[in-house]
């Protein structure tokens, strides 16, 4: 496996577990339909893990359950942001927000190798895909800042 691709790969893997995390803590905080949007783009990114390992090669290749230690402290992150916001999504929101952009340079520096061009086709509707995700999550960044702000 190359090594952007498999780095890629290992960011994929930590974003499928933070949006899963995001999902679940949505969930208790009552939002459930952001909830839902983190749970949907979660099992997305396992698709996404899981096209790259195949189109590598590597389809015998367990994806990693625990994610990478950025990844991990990255959700201790999104842990303690939660602790100390209580039913805000906001401090939630943020760091899904910069987890997403985090995948967005990953994608992009992953397109800068030589790859083949199944790999990079998918990688760039990949790609697009992570872009929209971002999106959302800014605006509901923005729609639950405004929120707040109005209490």
């Amino acid at each position: 496996m190359t090594p952007r691709v498999s780095q890629l790969i290992e960011t994929i893997e930590n974003g499928q577990l933070g949006l899963a995390e995001a999902a679940k803590r949505l969930a208790e905080r009552g939002h459930p339909e952001m909830a839902s949007n983190f749970s949907q783009l979660s099992t997305q990114r396992e698709g996404f893990g899981d096209q790259l390992r195949v189109l590598n090669g590597a389809s015998d290749e367990v994806a990693n359950t625990d994610g990478t230690t950025p990844g991990r402290l990255h959700r201790g992150w999104i842990t303690i942001a939660d602790a100390i916001t209580g039913d805000s999504p906001v401090a939630l929101l943020k760091t899904v927000v910069e987890g997403e952009a985090h995948a967005i340079s990953e994608y992009e520096h992953a397109l800068e190798a030589d790859l083949a061009a199944e790999m990079r086709q998918a990688i760039d509707l990949q790609l697009v895909s992570i872009k929209t995700s971002h999106k959302l999550a800014v605006a509901l960044l923005t729609q639950s800042q405004a929120m707040k702000r109005s209490t």
